[in-house]
């Protein structure tokens, strides 16, 4: 997800990216785009843009008369996913196998 949004870029004008590391994500890898960038889309774009590419597929489409009809995915659940692949949260991998795996 981040390399996708940093096509685009994300402006941090709340600091909340900067208070997670995500403004130094371009640093652990050569030739990557900054996420982080003054001339990006806001946070509640972002969070949208990476909706709709599929990055949040356990969000359900809002429904037309739905207070959420307009914002599926909240900037707080965009940060928190953003959080979790910087952290390379991959808890989930291994609860998938037995003892035998780990042997």
């Amino acid at each position: 997800m981040c390399e996708f949004l940093s096509i685009r870029g994300i402006c941090d004008d709340g600091g909340e990216l900067q208070a997670r590391d995500l403004d130094r994500w371009h640093r652990e890898a050569p030739f990557r785009r900054k996420l982080v960038r003054a001339d990006g889309v806001s946070l509640e774009r972002a969070a949208m843009m990476a909706w709709e590419a599929g990055y949040f597929p356990d969000v359900p489409q809002p429904l037309w008369d739905g207070p959420d009809n307009m914002h599926p995915v909240s900037e707080e659940m965009l940060l928190a996913a953003l959080e979790r692949e910087l952290r390379a949260d991959y808890a989930h991998v291994w609860a998938d196998h037995d003892a035998e795996f780990f042997a």
